[in-house]
């Protein structure tokens, strides 16, 4: 856990110093110097060290990642395969927010800290690589399509179906670009409850078919979340009622603040219900997609108050305690066999 202390210490030294590439730099040095960390670790790791196993990856994989692998092969430093994706996936997020936060370091700070003591975000980025990856490319996207880059935006989303398959779920924040006024709550709850709804449908119908690897998955998953969400669900729903809050007391945020808020503040409802239904958290990685729009509402929504210094120690103060929770959820895990690699103890390339 040593690791991990030393990592948030750093992060919030430079965020009170509100130095965002210093930020950047501390994530991608911790991501990319880790070793078998991260429940991707060893099967990347292995993709990129075995001519057998390369071969193999190609049925599963899309050509991005099979030229990756073999890259790494090739130079016979198939860390590689880890650490390349892990540069590409912050860089691209700091690439994103100095679009839409115009490179403004306070902003910057506040959306960095948020994405990386937020579980599923950079702790996420160890263990679902690809995934967090294409999320990362997903708000790039946004961005595009924020400022109206409609080429640019259709060219990254086709890319990313490369990245993730389940990057093709961002297409549902389209009609945010062509809506001019507040979105009612019902409208996209309903869209959140029929996506649920689906979901479910589809984990019932391939359980059905007897799928043997997916059954597999689904066994492990289920024994490894025995109240995985409990404790999350908790600070999840204090963040949620924060972002509700807001909503009911700011009358005079835009049209697009309140959309945003709208959509994080069900994204986490959704995850709530997620976690104390029995569904499988893996379904929790789709809605991360909208959950990511934290980034941008968090700390800026403290403009609402008029003691916000006081709002804001205590919002950081449960961003560290989410982080912590989550590290030390998932290490009960891995300590029962249930993941291939862990979270804890932190151990680097340096000394193995």
């Amino acid at each position: 856990m040593l690791g991990y202390i030393v990592f948030v210490c750093l992060l919030l030294l430079f965020y009170s110093r509100r130095a965002p590439k210093a930020m950047l730099l501390v994530m991608i040095l911790f991501a990319v110097l880790r070793y078998d960390v991260g429940w991707d670790y060893n099967s990347y790791y292995e993709l990129a060290n075995d001519v057998n196993a390369l071969e193999l990856a190609k049925e599963r994989y899309s050509l991005l990642w099979t030229v990756l692998f073999g890259f790494a092969y090739e130079l016979g430093m198939p860390h590689l395969a880890i650490a390349i994706p892990a540069v590409i996936t912050y860089v691209a997020l700091f690439v994103s927010l100095s679009i839409l936060l115009d490179d403004q370091k306070d902003h910057m700070s506040d959306a960095l800290l948020v994405y990386g003591l937020w579980p599923f975000f950079y702790l996420g980025s160890f263990s679902t690589i690809r995934q967090n990856l294409a999320m990362a490319v997903a708000f790039v996207i946004f961005a595009m399509l924020y400022h109206r880059r409609w080429l640019w935006a259709l060219l990254l989303y086709i890319v990313n179906y490369y990245i993730h398959p389940s990057s093709l779920v961002i297409i549902l924040i389209l009609p945010l670009f062509f809506i001019r006024y507040k979105i009612k709550w019902y409208w996209i709850a309903l869209i959140m409850v029929t996506l649920l709804v689906l979901i479910g449908n589809w984990i019932s119908v391939v359980e059905v078919m007897n799928i043997e690897t997916f059954n597999e998955y689904a066994e492990t998953y289920q024994d490894f979340e025995d109240n995985f969400g409990g404790t999350l669900s908790l600070l999840y729903g204090l963040v949620a009622l924060f972002i509700i809050g807001v909503l009911l007391i700011d009358k005079k945020i835009t049209y697009w603040q309140h959309n945003i808020m709208v959509i994080v503040a069900l994204s986490l409802i959704a995850t709530i219900y997620i976690y104390n239904s029995g569904m499988p958290s893996v379904v929790t990685r789709i809605i991360s997609y909208f959950t990511i729009f934290l980034l941008l509402i968090f700390y800026a929504s403290l403009h609402s108050f008029p003691q916000r210094h006081i709002y804001r120690t205590g919002l950081t103060m449960m961003l560290v305690l989410l982080f912590f929770v989550y590290l030390q959820r998932t290490s009960i895990g891995a300590a029962q066999g249930l993941a291939t690699s862990g979270y804890v103890p932190y151990k680097t390339i340096i000394f193995q």
